[in-house]
């Protein structure tokens, strides 16, 4: 399995032609926090419920909302993954008016909690759950943002629903179910399996570990990832891509503690072993894909190699089906969830980081694609020119219709609509990219591995990047790092650079597809 997936992603260039209209992630996100507070368009107070919250789609695009594409629904999904990067965005970039809406909003997180079954729900009331979207969401995402945020009302919903979560997993012995009643002893309705939901309950599980010291979520986080890898074979643990790369920064994440656990597991090869079989849903050479079924199809607006370094966002061998086209939200947290993956091997023997950062440097060029500015008019559905345009199409080139669409549009973008659920990941693409370094040449990647701490932003001392050269040959990297109030000494792989004070470009040289880890000392 690890040869071939070698072998594909090697076939990956190291960036690719950004669309004419993209700008910068930076000028996205700031424009995408202004859109996702458009009251109506994107949130409201919903009459059933009484709960200010989020649609799943911007109002008027909702491929699931007939033919006025709008339904009055509010989601925890799509609350949960606006708010939470939208937290960390304010850390950096105060705004009172922002922040005391975005409080309200977080205040309103705990209405999606059954307190009777220790759980929240996707939608208030809610009898089951699609099991990833319950750990991602009312687990993994809700947990960072009470770690990150420190705000009380989201103890209880956060403690109950992973104990909840927990219970779950003893009960399928860490193969979860695609659907699961909130009695949790049972799967409930269609059901195949995910069984890589396992791989969100684990990174969720060394969040908590933060929150309270307690080792034992550290070895329920053992216990997780080694039911997901003995319990199936690599085909069968493939549903989503983003719960395995989770599963992978578990793991990563997991050496830190190998001391305190006293396992005997090998933690950097588990990762990796998650890492590459998320890659079996990664698109290489022009598009192709080795999941069985799956014919690409080629777009003709987009170039006949962009998909290549995304992912196919659905694919359930047990079902025989899944949704060959990449769609924006899977294809940025499948990638940003490595941050651990990268933070905690890099440097270790066996590990090759050229892989996951050329995918994620394609990433952060090809995802810019998704947006109504960088479509032309005639591929868009007749909504996308006049709707809000920053907010993400869910996907680009999957060709069907609705039942109530006429078959001229079947090619055109915006299936499913623009999703507020993966608006999110606008925000965290401006900060694992942009926010705290750039770049002097475009192509090139600097990552921001303190993506995902506690305190923000974190102190030049605990600072740490990743750059990259994206060239087949080698060549000399400018960067400059940002946030910065203090001079600081820098370093490139442990050897010193000079001191810089802020706002200093520096330049390292690298080889080609080379990279480095960038550390600062501060001076007193």
């Amino acid at each position: 399995m690890r040869q071939k997936r070698q072998e594909a992603l090697a076939t990956l260039p190291g960036y690719d032609q950004f669309p004419a209209r993209a700008t910068t992630w930076r000028d996205y996100a700031q424009r995408t926090v202004d859109n996702l507070l458009t009251y109506d368009d994107c949130w409201f107070r919903e009459p059933s419920t009484g709960i200010q919250g989020f649609r799943p789609y911007v109002k008027g695009t909702d491929g699931w909302g007939g033919p006025t594409r709008t339904r009055r629904i509010i989601e925890l999904m799509a609350a949960i993954d606006v708010l939470w990067p939208m937290y960390r965005y304010l850390q950096l970039h105060p705004d009172v008016d922002k922040q005391a809406l975005l409080d309200q909003f977080i205040e309103e997180l705990p209405k999606y909690y059954n307190a009777s079954v220790q759980q929240s729900t996707n939608r208030p009331g809610g009898t089951r759950h699609d099991s990833w979207y319950f750990m991602e969401n009312s687990v993994l995402k809700y947990g960072h943002l009470y770690l990150i945020s420190g705000n009380p009302v989201l103890r209880e919903p956060f403690f109950g629903s992973l104990g909840s979560a927990i219970e779950m997993a003893h009960n399928f012995d860490y193969l979860f179910p695609q659907f699961v009643n909130l009695e949790k002893q049972r799967a409930d309705g269609y059901n195949t399996n995910n069984y890589s939901t396992a791989g969100l309950l684990a990174y969720s599980l060394a969040h908590a570990y933060q929150l309270t010291g307690d080792i034992q979520y550290l070895r329920e986080a053992e216990q997780a990832l080694l039911g997901m890898r003995e319990g199936a074979e690599p085909i069968d643990i493939i549903y989503e891509p983003q719960e395995l790369a989770a599963a992978a920064a578990a793991a990563a994440h997991l050496t830190q503690y190998n001391a305190e656990l006293g396992s005997t597991t090998d933690f950097p090869a588990l990762a990796q072993y998650f890492f590459y079989t998320q890659a079996w849903m990664i698109y290489y050479d022009g598009g192709q894909i080795d999941l069985p079924g799956f014919t690409p199809q080629p777009s003709d607006w987009l170039p006949e190699t962009w998909r290549d370094g995304l992912h196919s966002p659905y694919y359930n061998p047990a079902e025989a089906r899944g949704i060959n086209a990449p769609a924006f939200k899977e294809n940025l947290e499948a990638t940003l969830f490595w941050i651990d993956y990268l933070r905690y091997l890099y440097g270790t023997p066996g590990f090759d980081p050229v892989e996951p950062l050329k995918v994620l440097n394609l990433n952060r060029i090809k995802n810019f694609h998704f947006f109504s500015p960088n479509i032309p008019d005639e591929w868009e559905r007749d909504f996308g020119p006049t709707s809000l345009q920053y907010i993400p199409y869910e996907d680009i080139d999957y060709y069907a219709v609705r039942e109530y669409e006429d078959d001229s549009v079947r090619e055109k973008a915006g299936y499913n609509g623009k999703e507020i659920y993966g608006a999110g990941e606008v925000l965290w693409a401006y900060l694992a990219f942009e926010a705290l370094g750039q770049t002097a040449d475009p192509n090139a990647l600097i990552l921001n591995l303190n993506l995902f701490d506690e305190h923000y932003p974190p102190a030049p001392g605990d600072r740490a990047y990743l750059v990259f050269n994206p060239y087949p040959e080698a060549r000399v990297m400018g960067f400059t790092l940002l946030q910065l109030d203090t001079a600081y000494t820098l370093y490139a792989d442990g050897q010193e650079l000079g001191s810089f004070d802020p706002g200093d470009p520096f330049e390292i040289a690298l080889p080609a597809l080379g990279s480095a880890l960038v550390t600062l000392e501060a001076h007193p």
